[in-house]
């Protein structure tokens, strides 16, 4: 066979690059964690569909706390007015202990604190999202704090919280939710494979199209001595020095 034949044969078998058998595969591999994403949201989706089962007899967990109506505001003609107002803003807490206390660190000791517990305070979006009723509008104030990110937003926070008192009742389960242990098993076996073999950042990649967060440890210890020994225009010098000499 002459280096025409060979040619000619080459181009009509496909054979593929070193480049196009790479990207299939990677294609090949994204396939498959396609594949096993959906498995898992399979998996997932029945679990939640199993629903629940009733206690029989309901079992205590804790306590629980809300805000409820002042004796005094209950029997006034406006009461059914600031428990609908209520059932808005209300806020619920739960805890182990019946005091709601909790554990600090203070000067070296550990000492228990009660916790403070308010009512709902609403940003802008969240406010108007509320649909309140011109009446219950004038009840709320604004007041101006910082967020997680350190800007100044405005919120709307309750004008007269003195008008209910906070309730502690016992957290009763009624129902627990229905566990099937071999969905369960199945889940953790491909956790356990996507964990082990370091593919979930290629997952979130392929399927929601974004990269899983990792942390940057910033430049090397090397560089950091030599910004700490060195000014800028030291190094600059050097650097232009380097410069003509080459030339």
């Amino acid at each position: 066979m002459d280096i025409n034949e060979w040619e000619y044969y080459v181009l009509c078998s496909r054979l593929k690059t070193k480049r196009q058998k790479e990207r299939l595969r990677k294609w090949d591999s994204d396939k498959k964690l396609i594949k096993i994403n959906k498995e898992l949201k399979r998996l997932q989706k029945e679990q939640m569909n199993l629903g629940h089962k009733e206690l029989d007899p309901p079992v205590q967990r804790g306590w629980k706390r809300s805000f409820v109506l002042r004796p005094d505001v209950e029997r006034t003609k406006d009461r059914a007015f600031f428990q609908a107002l209520l059932d808005k803003i209300n806020t619920e807490q739960y805890s182990h202990r019946r005091d709601f206390k909790k554990k600090i660190r203070k000067k070296g000791k550990k000492i228990h604190v009660p916790r403070v517990q308010k009512l709902n305070e609403f940003y802008e979006w969240s406010f108007r999202k509320l649909k309140l009723t011109e009446k219950e509008k004038l009840y709320f104030i604004e007041k101006w704090e910082f967020n997680q990110k350190r800007e100044l937003c405005k919120k709307y926070a309750f004008a007269e919280p003195w008008r209910y008192t906070l309730r502690v009742r016992p957290n009763m389960i009624t129902k627990v939710k229905v566990i099937d242990p071999l969905l369960l098993q199945q889940q953790a076996e491909i956790d356990n494979f996507l964990c082990r073999n370091n593919l979930w950042p290629r997952l979130h990649k392929v399927v929601d199209g974004w990269h899983q967060y990792r942390w940057n440890p910033g430049p090397k210890e090397k560089y950091k001595q030599l910004l700490k020994t060195d000014s800028i225009k030291n190094l600059m010098e050097d650097y232009y020095k380097e410069k003509q000499h080459e030339h």
